[in-house]
């Protein structure tokens, strides 16, 4: 069996593991949930034993929109729902700058199955967690907040096509409504959301989520409109 089949098995588990853990904190519709996690553990099953799979589409957009609903309800801790099922590396200088100035730092997120293919989560010293990332997906060149829009610029042009999200992240309880999925095609260079208006009180952040080829990275920034 191809290690790239592994790789796409271990990390549709473990996006299974989060669905279902979100669904056991009630920020998830328990039916949508359990449907997408059964979803996922099909395509894990199918990429182990190498039997053809969807990858991409219809099974990319619901993972988007699981994303985003618990962007809009969960805040910028959505690791947290892996929490026991990977270890973390110990914290590093990355040498690169959030789009505030600050430094970034990087940590290890390494799946106890999956320990060749850590996900990345950087840290702004000074806004916090800034980006989830999977293996091998690089921070964005460029990241552009204004009062109307977030724009997302890539290290390099998507391979595959893909679907993005997004919301802002309560902090204190007050839920979001999240924005819907959208389409991005092969060769993107960037991804653009409205910032939407109409927020409840509270300190919020605004976030991101990109879907590519059975994997996803989320991006984050303080919300100061």
């Amino acid at each position: 069996m191809a290690d790239g089949n592994l790789d796409r098995a271990a990390r549709h588990v473990l996006q299974a593991v989060m669905v279902r853990a979100a669904v056991a904190a009630g920020d998830y519709p328990a039916m949508i949930g359990r449907r997408l996690a059964g979803q996922l553990d099909l395509r894990a099953r199918a990429e182990s034993t190498g039997s053809p799979v969807e990858r991409a589409g219809a099974g990319d957009r619901a993972l988007c929109a699981f994303l985003a609903t618990i962007l809009s309800r969960r805040g910028p801790d959505v690791h947290d729902y892996l929490t026991g099922a990977f270890g973390y590396r110990p914290e590093r200088a990355t040498g690169l700058r959030h789009h505030c100035g600050r430094e970034l730092l990087g940590i290890e997120l390494v799946p106890h199955w999956a320990p060749a293919r850590p996900r990345e989560l950087y840290i702004c010293e000074r806004c916090g967690p800034a980006y989830s990332l999977p293996h091998g997906f690089a921070p964005p060149s460029r990241l552009r907040v204004d009062p109307a829009a977030l724009r997302v610029e890539f290290n390099a042009p998507l391979v595959h096509a893909g679907w993005f999200a997004a919301s802002r992240q309560p902090i204190g309880g007050h839920r979001e409504r999240p924005l819907l999925p959208r389409a991005l095609a092969p060769g993107a260079e960037a991804l653009e959301v409205p910032i939407p208006t109409g927020a409840g009180p509270g300190l919020r952040r605004f976030a991101a989520a990109l879907v590519v080829d059975g994997d996803y990275a989320i991006f984050q920034v303080p919300d100061t409109t």
